[in-house]
């Protein structure tokens, strides 16, 4: 049941067509389009469901909510007062029985989207930065930048316990995610991506690009599930004109090949994740804090028209409805 929701805003996605939603806003690939999901708040930890609906916490102080944002653009608000004990950077995925899990500092807390309902589900050495992310096969809520040295990845299973610990693994590591074979590939703050292998607990390297993108702060981590590319957001440039960028998201395949800016001109350290929505297109969920906007970014192919696609098609139908009234 859903009694707690309150809709705050109908509807909002229809704001992109407004011709200034997007200002300022830059698409480097032409496959990739923007839509502007909703506006008005703040987006700092991001998740997105299997039917496109975006949950997202406002801001920091006790007025601010976590919300859930349709695939049709409606704002739901799920819980109250929550922003205090979520920090700027924390980070949020869907777990155990399809409740949320929200780092915090030196703790992780589980919301049930169904009622608000919020809970502490473990309590122990880890940093707000942390990065959290679910392997439905093993029944595991793998944390980063946790454990004994800090740096380690625990791994909780559904009673609280920590079952598995890497050991120092993840020292900066604030993006996390799980790929395609199930391993745990973590990035860090100055642009090392790696891969482990939960089950032996080995770790390569894919790919540094402490070179690339001086004075990178990645924090932000999502995996396309049709391709496995890597996409993450770094509120820095690099010396190379063709992705120098401030505060740039970019691509990069499995193997750490072909690193290329996908947008820029948002404002803050984004928070996003990406999704399959069927027929092979992916869309990323784009939180853009200091501009108070979220973003959809769709592959153009097989891609449903944006709203103001539709405002201009409805426009055509009744200006082709005048006309052959007026010919009668």
């Amino acid at each position: 049941m859903k009694k707690f929701r309150a809709i705050s805003v109908a509807f909002v996605g229809f704001q992109a067509a407004i011709p200034n939603a997007r200002a300022g806003l830059t698409l480097y690939q032409p496959d990739l389009n923007p839509i502007l999901r909703a506006s008005g708040f703040q987006s700092y930890p991001l998740a997105t469901d299997s039917s496109g609906d975006v949950y997202t916490v406002t801001g920091t102080s006790t007025s601010d909510r976590l919300l859930e944002i349709t695939a049709s653009g409606q704002v739901l608000t799920i819980s109250q007062a929550v922003g205090s004990v979520v920090g700027t950077n924390a980070k949020m995925t869907f777990g155990f029985g399809g409740n949320l899990f929200v780092t915090s500092n030196g703790a992780i807390l589980e919301f049930s989207p169904g009622d608000g309902t919020r809970s502490e589900f473990f309590s122990g050495a880890q940093d707000g930065d942390a990065a959290v992310a679910y392997d439905p096969s093993r029944q595991i809520l793998w944390v980063s930048n946790s454990g004994p040295t800090n740096n380690d990845i625990i791994g909780l299973n559904v009673n609280r316990y920590v079952v598995e610990t890497i050991k120092n693994a993840s020292f900066g590591g604030y993006g996390m995610a799980l790929d395609k074979s199930g391993n745990l590939i973590l990035m860090t703050a100055t642009g090392v991506i790696e891969s482990i292998n939960p089950a032996t607990q080995s770790i390569s390297q894919i790919a540094d690009l402490t070179s690339t993108l001086p004075n990178a702060d990645i924090r932000s981590l999502a995996i396309d599930p049709n391709t496995g590319n890597l996409f993450f957001s770094d509120q820095y440039g690099g010396p190379d004109p063709s992705i120098a960028a401030f505060n740039g998201l970019y691509e990069i395949s499995p193997d750490g090949s072909g690193l290329k800016l996908i947008a820029s001109g948002f404002n803050g350290q984004m928070a996003f994740g990406a999704s399959s929505a069927g027929n092979g297109r992916l869309s990323i969920y784009l939180g853009d804090p200091e501009n108070y906007q979220l973003f959809e970014v769709q592959s153009v192919a097989g891609s449903v028209p944006e709203p103001s696609t539709f405002a201009l098609f409805g426009v055509g139908l009744l200006g082709i409805a005048a006309a052959r009234k007026l010919k009668r």
